[in-house]
């Protein structure tokens, strides 16, 4: 059977077998394979068995089991990029361990926390779909366009007959589209061994001949998947009373298959869990002003800088290099150089961005969101927090905000996120970085410093820094970090914490 997918980014090998050994149930009874998994150039399934030394390309297991799983969980894998109880991110062990060390918060109890994680685990983890079988401890997640898979060491039961895996640990990581292209062909492939097998009456979706399919979601569910927020919480945090209320405040229409096509619903995914009822007439009220077509005229200077923008961090790697890259063309665009920015509503405004403070408006974790769309216009909000009360912080969120409109994918049309203790992960990332180099850019950092590792240090330079350029001491702590002019992560943890004080 010819490869499905390809080996560089995303691929199967299927070896169709004949099983010499007792099947226990009817999905087992056909479709058995030797399956090689490729991610990132590297053979996932490629191991040694135990109490042997020669090196084997597949691992044989049922696939119908496995089919199966991916059928039943897709829907979960399309609109779940993040957990709805806690911040999982595109890194999906990392997550699933730090969350296993996290306590509870208020209000949920211990076996409700553990069934949420078993929950997510069931539906992003290879071996939940395994049915005991030896396959690699693979995990995936959608994050906005790109399907992001790691694998760690297998956690197989113990025995005598464990395998030893060549390629135990890894990340990768491919347009979401493409994941879905070669998802679809494995599922075919493993119908048509069913159906061969006269195991198609095992599970309804093998009798398809595109099994993904019969998947259709409700907008609904879609909906909750995609935010992490049950209607019923919807309906508290916008004060209505339904769910078509609920469609009319995001602004997504009853026959609408995608939730992340509304900036509101981008910016509840941002949102911690149940959040505050005051969040909701804002959050309407943004949706109308990133609505109304009078703003378009606006939008083509976001459109001309976005485009420079995307130009110049196309080659970074990493989403922190993306930010920065990002930031240093917009100063570039307006004849910054390293000079501090005076007034950065100003400057948004000019990109095609409109800032507000809510200082009537408890925003608890959650501190800022803003929301655009193309044909109406670009608006962001900061709430009152313990942060949000410092200029310097206001500034900051303003200037993330304008990182988010510039980088983040459109969706449907539309961008949408939040600044919190929820935000997503690497969006989140890059819109600090955005910021923390538009207001302090490198050029500032060598000049305070004097080029010297710890020359912040002398007299009030480190004072003087933050007061030329408007910005906190933790943000400016750790750019000098970043950029290797402080000599230890404890000299840099004591510049904020001495300076943190004073503001």
């Amino acid at each position: 059977m010819p490869l499905i997918g390809n080996r560089h980014s995303l691929g199967f090998e299927l070896h169709p077998v004949e099983p010499s050994w007792d099947v226990r149930y009817e999905p087992e009874r056909a479709a058995w394979a030797a399956l090689a998994i490729w991610v990132d150039g590297q053979n996932l399934c490629r191991h040694i068995p135990a109490g042997s030394s020669q090196v084997l390309d597949a691992l044989v297991l049922p696939l119908a089991p496995l089919g199966n799983w991916i059928v039943c969980t897709f829907p979960a894998l399309r609109f779940q990029e993040q957990a709805a109880l806690y911040p999982t991110d595109e890194h999906p062990h990392e997550s699933a361990e730090s969350w296993g060390d996290a306590r509870p918060p208020a209000g949920i109890g211990i076996d409700d926390w553990f069934d949420a994680r078993e929950s997510w685990w069931e539906k992003h983890f290879l071996q939940a779909g395994s049915d005991g079988a030896y396959v690699p401890n693979l995990g995936w997640l959608r994050s906005d366009e790109r399907l992001h898979i790691s694998w760690r060491p297998p956690l197989f039961p113990s025995s005598t007959e464990v395998p030893t895996m060549v390629a135990p640990a890894g990340e990768g990581s491919l347009r979401w589209e493409e994941g879905v292209e070669t998802l679809t062909d494995l599922l075919v492939a493993i119908a048509a061994l069913m159906r061969e097998g006269a195991a198609a009456d095992a599970y309804p979706w093998a009798g398809f001949e595109s099994p993904l399919a019969t998947q259709e979601v409700e907008l609904s569910s879609a909906l909750e998947l995609y935010t992490g927020k049950k209607i019923a919480s919807l309906q508290e945090t916008f004060g209505v009373g339904s769910y078509e209320e609920v469609l009319h405040a995001v602004m997504l229409s009853e026959d609408a298959t995608d939730p992340a096509a509304s900036a509101e619903c981008q910016i509840l995914r941002d949102f911690t869990p149940h959040p505050r009822h005051e969040l909701g007439p804002p959050l309407r009220q943004l949706g109308e002003a990133t609505s109304d077509e009078r703003g378009a005229d606006r939008m083509h200077a976001w459109s001309r800088l976005r485009e420079q923008v995307l130009d110049a961090a196309r080659p970074a790697r990493e989403a922190i290099d993306a930010g920065s890259f990002g930031a240093k063309a917009v100063r570039r665009a307006f004849d910054l150089d390293g000079q501090p920015i005076e007034d950065v509503d100003a400057l948004a405004s000019r990109c095609g961005l409109d800032h507000r403070h809510l200082a009537d408006v408890k925003g608890g974790q959650n501190r800022m969101m803003v929301g655009l769309r193309e044909g109406g216009g670009a608006t962001s909000m900061t709430f009152d927090t313990v942060r949000t009360r410092y200029p310097w912080s206001r500034r900051f969120e303003t200037a993330r905000a304008l990182g988010h409109v510039l980088m983040d994918p459109l969706r449907g049309g539309a961008i949408g996120a939040a600044s919190g203790t929820f935000a997503q992960r690497a969006r989140h990332r890059r819109a600090g970085v955005f910021a923390a180099e538009l207001l302090l850019p490198e050029r500032a950092l060598l000049e305070a410093s004097g080029q010297r590792l710890d020359g912040i240090l002398e007299g009030d330079a480190f004072e003087r820094l933050l007061h030329r350029y408007k910005i906190g001491a933790q943000a400016a702590a750790h750019r000098l970090w970043d950029h290797h002019l402080l000599s230890s992560r404890a000299i840099c943890d004591e510049l904020i914490a001495r300076h943190q004080t004073q503001e």
